[in-house]
C-alpha cells in the first residue's frame, strides 16, 4: 500500500527495448554508486524484462531519510517516500528528482552518439547521394535549412537596393521589389527541395533509413576503425541486397 506523503512521477524514454537492462545499469552507476555511504537497503530485481531498483537515500547527520524506487521500462517510473519524522529539505527532493531526469537524458544521448543512419532515396544510386558524412557549408545552412535567413537577406538586399535605385527609378523600385519577394516566396519550395539531401518525388516518394546501435563495448573501435569510405562501402552493399533487388 502507497504511503500518504509518497511521491510518483514517469519519465518517458526512446530507447529499444534490448537497451532496458543497459539504462537499468546506467541508472544503478549514476544515482547509487557515486552517494557512497548514503544509500543504504539496496536491492535490484528484474521481471520480465523490467528492472527495479530501490535504495535508501539518507542524510549524513541521520536526520531524514528517502526510500526510492525506480522500475527501467520503456517507461522509467520513479516513487520516493520520505521519512515521516523529518521530511528531507526541498532542495534535496528537487536536486535528487533532477538527477534522475538528467541520467535518462545522458543515456539517451551516448545511445544517439552510438547510432550509425544510412539513409537511400528509391530510384536514386547510393555513388551519387550526397555523403552522410559531409559537413554543410555555410551557404547551405543559411540559404537552405531554413527560410527565414533567406526572407532576412532578401529584406535587407530590397532596403540597400531601393535606397540606391529609388532617386533614380522612382516608383518602379517598390513595385520591382515587391514582385521579386513575390516570386522568392513562390520558388521557396524549389529552393529547399534542391538543398537537400535525396530528392523526393511522385515517382520516388520514399526515403528509407536504416538505424544501428553499436553496442557500447565496441563503440570506440567502430569509431577508431572503420573509415567514412568503409561506411560508404556498407551503405553500398546493404543498397544492393535490399533495394535494388
Amino acid at each position: 500500500m502507497e504511503r500518504a506523503n509518497s511521491t510518483s512521477f514517469a519519465i518517458q524514454t526512446q530507447i529499444w527495448d534490448t537497451h532496458i537492462a543497459e539504462l537499468a545499469e546506467f541508472l544503478y552507476q549514476r544515482l547509487v554508486l557515486p552517494q557512497g555511504g548514503s544509500v543504504i537497503n539496496i536491492q535490484r530485481t528484474t521481471f520480465e524484462n523490467e528492472h527495479t531498483l530501490s535504495f535508501r537515500l539518507i542524510d549524513p547527520q541521520g536526520k531524514w531519510h528517502l526510500d526510492t524506487e525506480i522500475k527501467v521500462g520503456k517507461t522509467v517510473e520513479v516513487k520516493t517516500t520520505p521519512s515521516d519524522e523529518t521530511r528531507p529539505p526541498q532542495q534535496v527532493l528537487d536536486r535528487f528528482k533532477d538527477d534522475i531526469f538528467i541520467a535518462v537524458e545522458l543515456f539517451e544521448e551516448q545511445m544517439r552518439r552510438r547510432t550509425i543512419y544510412f539513409a537511400w532515396n528509391e530510384g536514386t544510386k547510393v555513388t551519387s547521394e550526397k555523403s552522410i558524412f559531409r559537413r554543410k557549408r555555410v551557404l547551405d545552412k543559411i540559404l537552405f535549412q531554413n527560410m527565414i535567413f533567406l526572407l532576412m537577406l532578401s529584406l535587407i538586399l530590397s532596403i540597400i537596393l531601393f535606397v540606391l535605385l529609388q532617386p533614380i527609378f522612382g516608383i518602379y523600385v517598390p513595385v520591382a521589389l515587391i514582385a521579386a519577394q513575390f516570386l522568392m516566396v513562390l520558388a521557396a519550395p524549389n529552393l529547399i527541395s534542391g538543398g537537400a539531401d535525396w530528392t523526393v518525388t511522385k515517382q520516388n516518394p520514399n526515403v528509407h533509413i536504416l538505424m544501428y546501435m553499436v553496442p557500447p563495448e565496441e563503440a570506440q573501435i567502430f569509431r577508431q576503425k572503420l573509415s567514412k569510405d568503409m561506411l560508404r562501402k556498407i551503405k553500398t552493399e546493404i543498397y544492393q541486397n535490399t533495394l535494388a533487388l
